[in-house]
């Protein structure tokens, strides 16, 4: 059955998928990929962000949800129809609509990563701040939701040209979002 599973998860399993796991398996306060949304009426996409991370924030925990893109994905260009900056504007509106519910999940799936590392007998851990929203801790969602691009998937002179000048080319779209930008994708650190 195992043999089965991965060689039908491999068909969805690109390059972006692999090193989205890689920035994953780097984050111990990654609580959640693939965020879906349901889809608009009359349309077949389901938008979907790549990661939820909860970050410390003193008294309260704060929840926050990473797009991430390899440097040569078109959406990274924001002139046509499917561009970053539409995307992230969709995912802050989606979830600005239903923050009270996102925090309520969120704050269930953190005890839920807690009870399954209880049960995992040491195989398994939480980090502190997923512990922290499990015992109670405040989970909070900015207004508007804090949503950000990572960037990956290039080498040093990829990064003083291509990425340089896509910036350079979009930094009137780009300066409402916040933008990690690392070559290598395990190298990223939420």
């Amino acid at each position: 059955m195992l043999p089965k599973l991965k060689r039908a998860a491999s068909l969805f399993a690109g390059d972006q998928k692999v090193d989205v796991q890689a920035i994953v398996n780097a984050n111990a306060n990654v609580v959640d990929v693939e965020i879906a949304f349901p889809a608009e009426a009359g349309s077949r996409s389901v938008p979907r962000i790549d990661i939820a991370t909860v970050e410390d924030a003193g008294t309260s925990v704060k929840l926050m949800f990473w797009e991430a893109k390899m440097l040569g994905n078109p959406e990274l260009r924001t002139s046509g129809e499917k561009t970053i900056v539409r995307q992230i504007e969709t995912y802050r509106t989606r979830l600005g609509q239903r923050a009270a519910a996102v925090i309520d999940s969120y704050a269930l799936i953190a005890r839920n990563l807690v009870a399954l590392a209880h049960m995992s007998e040491g195989a398994r851990a939480v980090a502190p701040v997923v512990r922290k929203v499990a015992e109670g801790a405040a989970l909070t969602l900015p207004s508007p939701p804090d949503v950000r691009m990572i960037v990956y998937g290039f080498d040093k002179d990829q990064h003083d040209s291509v990425w340089k000048k896509l910036l350079a080319d979009n930094a009137e779209q780009f300066k409402s979002i916040e933008i990690l930008a690392r070559g290598n994708p395990g190298d990223i650190r939420l």
